[in-house]
């Protein structure tokens, strides 16, 4: 197995006009690119269930919304910068303008066509020209950025706003209503991608130590 050196690459990087950085970016664009299309593909299996009465297509809707849109989502704060994957998230919209009209038979209307164009344009420009800038962290630095006194004070106003949601969805009897208040709950579960950046860099520092230390162990004996 021949392995290419490390200069090799750093070459092929500069002959594309690309530093590790930008590079890092594309890949964590080009991820979430793959997230939001999956996530709408699980999207569109499940409201053709819910058409159809077909309820085969609900677990593979789920699988598609539930394992494989998260992994690639996950994996694409290693990437990038958490300003640009969630401006990318805006592209599911886009996918699905594109496939309901295929799959569902949904019309495309002009001010649905000019809403994705906008937000295409709007990922694009967030990805060319947003915060590239990674901060490296170590493990005690995200306890520490996780247990500081205001990241306390927005668990606790996120539950409380979970907790609402929640108990009004119950209370209500219109179905328009407590779609309203799901919807809102998962917005705000979803909304959380600093937390998530955070968490996926907490791990690769775990991972990272554990191998350095793990290293240095067979390196002593």
């Amino acid at each position: 197995m021949v392995v290419a050196p490390v200069g090799a690459g750093r070459a092929t990087m500069a002959s594309m006009g690309l530093d590790q950085g930008e590079l890092n970016t594309a890949i964590g664009v080009g991820l979430d690119a793959v997230a939001t299309f999956t996530g709408a593909v699980g999207k569109m299996l499940l409201r053709h269930a819910a058409v159809t009465g077909n309820m085969w297509f609900y677990p593979l809707g789920f699988f598609f919304t539930g394992v494989v849109d998260p992994v690639f989502d996950a994996s694409a704060y290693s990437f990038a910068a958490a300003s640009i994957v969630t401006a990318c998230a805006g592209l599911v919209i886009v996918w699905t303008v594109i496939l309901a009209p295929c799959y569902l038979g949904e019309p495309l209307t002009q001010s649905r066509a000019a809403s994705a164009l906008l937000i295409c344009a709007g990922t694009i420009g967030t990805g060319v020209f947003g915060n590239h800038v990674e901060v490296n962290r170590t493990v005690d630095e995200y306890l520490a950025l996780f247990t500081r006194p205001a990241a306390c004070a927005y668990y606790a106003v996120l539950a409380l706003c979970l907790a609402a949601c929640l108990a009004r969805r119950r209370a209500s009897t219109e179905p328009h209503i407590k779609g309203f208040y799901l919807s809102a709950f998962a917005g705000l579960l979803a909304g959380n991608t600093f937390t998530t950046k955070a968490g996926m860099e907490l791990l690769e520092c775990v991972a990272t130590h554990a191998a350095v230390s793990r290293d240095d162990t067979q390196h002593r004996a």
